[in-house]
């Protein structure tokens, strides 16, 4: 609210505030319900797979509340200037596909791909795609990237 103090200063006088904050968390929650059904149906998270295998069901939700946590987030709750700040740093920073680091991260991978760094979490997570992680750090070497982009020519 730095950049908006008089109307930050408005609401919480006139009560405003409150219901706005409201209103933006149910937005909010509603959106994540919605990204979350969306990301079981792609990633085939069923009730079938829920009897059958429950450890993936549970392995599979998790991944998929994560980051449709971290898609509502980007969408709804950082400010203007940090969006801002995201894009930037999502804009290719690397001239070819050699000034790419060994291992990359969402970050590194957002820019690389020109995509936002929710889709590179994405992307991260899906079945397909050759993720190392380590502790809960999503990441991919620049080798397994490139042969990754090859196929996906095909």
């Amino acid at each position: 609210m730095d950049n908006h103090k008089a109307l930050y200063s408005s609401w919480a006088l006139t009560g405003e505030l409150d219901k706005h904050l409201a209103q933006v968390d149910q937005q909010a929650q509603e959106r994540f319900d919605q990204i979350v059904v969306e990301l079981s149906v792609q990633r085939g998270i069923t009730e079938k797979l829920k009897t059958e295998d429950q450890l993936r069901w549970v392995q599979e939700m998790n991944a998929a509340r994560a980051t449709a946590e971290e898609m509502v987030l980007d969408e709804f709750i950082y400010t203007l200037d940090e969006k801002k700040k995201n894009r930037k740093e999502s804009k290719p920073r690397f001239n070819s596909f050699d000034d790419l680091p060994t291992v990359l991260n969402a970050g590194d991978l957002a820019g690389a791909l020109n995509i936002s760094r929710a889709t590179s979490y994405c992307l991260l997570r899906s079945a397909d795609f050759p993720t190392l992680q380590i502790g809960r750090r999503l990441l991919v070497t620049r080798d397994s990237l490139l042969e990754w982009i090859k196929k996906q020519e095909k």
